[in-house]
């Protein structure tokens, strides 16, 4: 009853139906499998105007080479996001839907646990709804960036 059952890591694919396990790796080596994307990733983000501002200098990073130092031969620098998936991505959000810190504390701090999670996330999809009612240019990924207050209480 205590035996342990071994799971072998999972095969991704990547470009030109090749299959590793190290995503570092097949990226690198062959590159991503949907080379399909001509006008790059277009994403919206909820969340506090100092969040969204997290967010906007992370894409923006992420674009650079990142290297590890020290350096280690098995675990290759990122050379971007470009670069590596050879899809565009703008640092700039196709839609931002702040979300006024005030009222998120307001949520956050509330004494029922379940409401206080209840208005949390509907505060969050609330907004992302009727973004996507609104919208005329389409979103294919939305990040909702969530204070470290949130996860405290």
């Amino acid at each position: 009853m205590n035996d342990l059952l071994y799971l072998p890591e999972p095969r991704l694919l990547f470009a030109h139906g090749q299959a590793l396990e190290d995503p570092r790796d097949g990226l690198t080596l062959f590159g991503p499998l949907d080379e399909d994307r001509p006008y790059g990733i277009r994403f919206g983000v909820v969340g506090t105007p100092a969040g969204i501002e997290l967010l906007k200098a992370w894409v923006n990073r992420i674009q650079r080479p990142i290297s590890n130092n020290p350096s280690q031969v098995a675990r290759p620098p990122f050379p971007g996001f470009e670069a590596s998936f050879r899809v565009p991505w703008d640092h700039r959000p196709t839609h931002e839907v702040p979300i006024p810190a005030m009222d998120l504390q307001n949520c956050v701090l509330l004494d029922d646990r379940h409401q206080r999670v209840y208005r949390t996330v509907d505060l969050y999809a609330e907004r992302i709804v009727d973004a996507l009612c609104q919208q005329e240019a389409p979103v294919d990924l939305w990040f909702a960036v969530v204070p470290d207050d949130v996860h405290r209480y």
